[in-house]
């Protein structure tokens, strides 16, 4: 297992109820997580990753351009991104919180391990065997209808020590 990375991040985490009520989702349908090493499935999500800082002083200093005290985020569809070897189901998530502070993240921390032109908000359920689900499975799913409300950001160093945050005016 790896120990670190070479990046830094900042996520959104779910509690307990949230977790226990997606890994039983996964259970219902039968779905075998394929091992992925050091990969956290069912917890949480990113809002950059790629921060090149290890300790998040710009990161914390960043956030104060946000100027609610909690993010609110929602469940839409299940989704799959493709790779090589397996397929990851993903449950697609709305938040113009998120958007904003991805942003907010972007546009006054250095990332220079963001690779990806679009922020698309997601929960990763489970790496599973490539073609193993298909898109009319993805289909007739029921996204959950939680709205999640949360003042709690976590800060992934490169070495995955956790700092937890709270948002304040």
């Amino acid at each position: 297992m790896k120990d670190g990375s070479d990046y830094s991040c900042l996520m959104v985490y779910f509690n307990d109820s949230i977790k226990n009520k997606l890994k039983l989702f996964i259970k219902s349908k039968g779905i075998k997580n394929l091992d992925q090493e050091g990969q956290s499935i069912c917890d949480h999500v990113t809002i950059m990753y790629g921060i090149d800082e290890n300790k998040p002083i710009k990161t914390k200093n960043a956030l104060k351009e946000y100027d609610k005290l909690n993010i609110s985020l929602s469940f839409e569809d299940f989704g799959l991104f493709k790779k090589d070897d397996y397929d990851v189901l993903i449950i697609k998530i709305k938040s113009n919180d998120l958007n904003k502070l991805h942003d907010i993240i972007k546009n006054n921390v250095k990332c220079s391990g963001d690779e990806y032109p679009d922020y698309k908000p997601h929960c990763t359920l489970a790496y599973v065997e490539k073609n193993k689900i298909s898109e009319d499975d993805l289909k007739k799913w029921k996204p959950f209808s939680d709205v999640i409300i949360t003042n709690k950001l976590v800060f992934s160093d490169k070495e995955k020590n956790i700092q937890i945050y709270f948002l304040v005016i």
